[in-house]
């Protein structure tokens, strides 16, 4: 069953529910109180009969022309003397003759249940002088209380039918406007798995419910998902124009050897050379591929590390390897950093290694600190970088002189993984930079207030 049928149901259930109670009260109530009425009318008329004759002997002897006229209609009135004995009788209704008499000491009302008849009876006592001399007794059928609670109940289901009615149509079109929105998302996911188009929710703005936020948030999970399948093509766009390169290379020189290449000595080692190098070329450009989703999809162990020492230790093993001056410079030492060892060496190095690579100066290294985060930057004055190029650099596979980083056996993905690295740190990394006189690349890592 739909949501939207559900609701409906539901609906259509809760108004029989509260139709139902609210007409069983009411039909209750109106058999109270007019039971209750006619029972206070009768005790009120056997008092004004009983008060209102001046001898009770006048009464006794001779009761026809005094009771009856005050014969109720639909019902009896009955006088029995002190012994109990039935003085006088009349009967609109045969049926309340055989109502079985009560001589109680003060006036009562009781309800009798017959076999065919329900009637309502009221007694009272005839006093004289402060003697007992008999009692006079009322009952009436009331017929006028059935024949209106017949009518009323009639009245009650007829207008309960119309309501629910009612409230079945209410209920469909108030869930459909409801799950309207609902609706359109699932048309919108079915056309986007048939048509592949990422197509968002159109927002009521005059509504901020509960269904507008939804609606929002379907969109900005649209949004999400389509700059990912796009960033996702574009890597794959990248990957495929990076590797490609490397290939064509080794395709080349594969056939070339093949056909003669393999004669000549001097082409024979230069192909072997060239395919060794774009080999080299591949296996590094998959190694980064695979650092780069690492980075991505792995969050890290965080701890506290001596950033200065730290630094030391990755620069004193990049200076021997490549017979290059690399400094530190820690303003303030004992500086803690909230990082993942492994990982700070990691972009520590991809940041040396592009200094090394562009410049032919010494590499310096600045640990300090700045309000809540500890910075280390990494300053070069090698050739620099063009003004147009650095909002670009974390782009994956961006090259700023594609010849040059070539030559050097760039892949374009270092500094993309430098970022991806800091922002899972939930640090950061900037970069400054200025043609012919040097870059200064600065990482923040959030600073261990108390170290001990």
């Amino acid at each position: 069953m739909s949501i939207k049928k559900k609701l409906s149901a539901l609906l259509i259930l809760w108004s029989f529910i509260v139709l139902f109670a609210g007409n069983t009260i009411v039909f209750l109530a109106f058999l109270y109180f007019s039971k209750d009425r006619l029972e206070t009318s009768l005790e009120n008329s056997a008092e004004q009969l009983a008060e209102s004759v001046s001898s009770g002997d006048a009464l006794f002897s001779d009761p026809e022309p005094i009771l009856q006229t005050h014969v109720p209609d639909e019902g009896m009135i009955r006088l029995f003397n002190a012994q109990h004995q039935k003085v006088y009788v009349k009967a609109d209704e045969e049926d309340l003759l055989s109502i079985k008499p009560v001589f109680p000491k003060d006036d009562q009302t009781r309800t009798i249940k017959g076999e065919d008849f329900t009637a309502i009876v009221a007694s009272y006592p005839i006093m004289e002088n402060g003697k007992y001399l008999g009692m006079l007794e009322l009952s009436v059928v009331p017929e006028d209380i059935f024949e209106d609670s017949r009518l009323l109940l009639t009245i009650l289901l007829a207008s309960s039918a119309v309501l629910i009615v009612l409230a079945a149509f209410v209920g469909v079109k108030t869930s459909g406007l409801f799950l309207k929105p609902v609706s359109t998302m699932m048309k919108t996911m079915a056309d986007i798995e048939e048509n592949g188009r990422f197509e968002k929710i159109p927002l009521a703005l005059n509504h901020h419910d509960e269904l507008y936020q939804m609606a929002l948030t379907f969109n900005a999970m649209i949004d999400r998902l389509e700059a990912m399948f796009k960033k996702q093509e574009q890597f794959i766009y990248d990957a495929s124009h990076e590797l490609k390169t490397p290939l064509t290379v080794i395709e080349s020189y594969a056939a070339m050897l093949r056909r003669w290449g393999k004669d000549d000595p001097e082409i024979l080692a230069e192909g072997i050379a060239a395919i060794s190098d774009e080999s080299r070329r591949l296996n590094s450009i998959a190694e980064q591929l695979l650092a780069l989703a690492r980075s991505e999809d792995v969050s890290y162990e965080l701890q506290p590390v001596d950033a200065a020492n730290l630094c030391r230790q990755t620069a004193k093993r990049l200076s021997q390897s490549s017979n290059r001056s690399i400094s530190v410079k820690a303003e303030t030492p004992g500086l803690y950093a909230w990082t993942n060892e492994e990982k700070f060496v990691q972009v520590l190095v991809i940041l040396l290694d592009n200094a090394l690579k562009y410049s032919r100066f010494p590499v310096q290294i600045e640990v300090g600190s700045d309000n809540d985060f500890v910075t280390v930057t990494v300053i070069d004055h090698g050739t620099g970088i063009p003004k147009e190029d650095l909002p670009h650099l974390f782009e994956r596979f961006y090259r700023v002189d594609k010849a040059r980083t070539r030559g050097t056996g760039g892949t374009g993905l270092g500094l993309s993984i430098a970022h991806s690295i800091m922002t899972q740190h939930g640090g950061g990394i900037k970069i400054e930079s200025e043609e012919g006189k040097g870059t200064r690349v600065c990482l923040q890592f959030k600073k261990v207030v108390d170290a001990s």
